[in-house]
């Protein structure tokens, strides 16, 4: 499984939703969470290994992965924090990118249980960042933060 980097096409696709929970799809997860790991990354979505399915895997609620289908963003409140960040699709680019700092995430795991949950902080910016993914966003679409300099 390799990643994708920037200028592949796939990048840029709205990702399609799960709509079954089948086993090439888990098989898909465990494949991803291997690459993420061994490209030393926190975090992967399944456009970044050419699979155009709203999927993500990473370490979103502690130190083990989660596996997440159809995530969104349900509510966002609190302010947002500008924050460097990188990507294994965006190998050698940073930007500093403000998001929420405090979301609610609706998603379902891999065993069809629906999850609910609050993030905040460093574990909310992961979640955005993937989901961006999803919606054929990168961080290279982003304003950066660190070139106004007034």
């Amino acid at each position: 499984m390799n990643i994708k980097t920037i200028g592949d096409p796939c990048l840029r696709v709205r990702s399609e939703e799960v709509t079954e929970i089948t086993p090439e799809i888990k098989q898909l997860a465990k494949d991803m969470i291997e690459c993420m790991e061994e490209s030393g990354g926190i975090g992967l979505s399944a456009p970044q290994v050419g699979e155009n399915i709203r999927l993500i895997v990473g370490y979103f609620f502690d130190d083990k992965v989660a596996k997440l289908i159809n995530p969104k963003i349900v509510k966002k409140s609190g302010t947002k924090v500008a924050h460097p960040e990188g990507c294994l699709s965006c190998p050698d680019y940073d930007n500093t990118i403000a998001r929420d700092n405090d979301i609610m995430l609706s998603a379902k795991a891999l065993n069809g249980m629906h999850i609910v949950k609050r993030m905040q902080g460093f574990r909310a910016r992961i979640i955005q960042h993937e989901i961006d993914h999803l919606n054929g966003t990168l961080i290279t679409d982003y304003y950066n933060e660190d070139e106004d300099n007034g």
